[in-house]
């Protein structure tokens, strides 16, 4: 079952886990410069680009895919 994802406030610091369920962890892994970088780890975790993101870095074929 999919659900739907909307907006998440983590108040975490780097090396800090939110444990989401029985098998879905995110960790956070850098903060530097208001940029982000996370960990999600889930038998069923895809990755996404936000639209508002610059995804031209990806091709094509590979925006919005499952990873």
């Amino acid at each position: 079952m999919m659900g739907v994802a909307g907006m998440l406030t983590l108040r975490r610091k780097p090396g800090e886990a939110l444990c989401i369920g029985e098998d879905t962890i995110i960790v956070i892994e850098a903060l530097e410069h208001g940029d982000v970088r996370m960990r999600v780890s889930s038998p069923q975790a895809i990755r996404v680009e936000h639209p508002n993101t610059d995804d031209r870095r990806l091709p094509d074929d590979r925006k919005h895919q499952p990873r």
